[in-house]
């Protein structure tokens, strides 16, 4: 949970990541249009990109 925190601090676009493997879910809304990634990675500077979706989540409002 405290790796939760320290993303989201850094990255408040954050939804959540998975406690049994490196992904991490991110939403954003501009405009009215959304955007969702979904990253792999163990820490932040080695995050990859997995994929890119224009999935609007109920609660994306940054």
């Amino acid at each position: 949970m405290e790796h939760d925190r320290k993303i989201q601090r850094k990255y408040p676009e954050m939804d959540s990541c998975a406690m049994d493997k490196p992904v991490c879910s991110f939403s954003f809304k501009r405009a009215g249009k959304c955007m969702r990634i979904i990253t792999w990675g163990e820490e932040m500077k080695s995050f990859t990109v997995n994929t890119i979706t224009h999935e609007c989540l109920d609660d994306a409002k940054r």
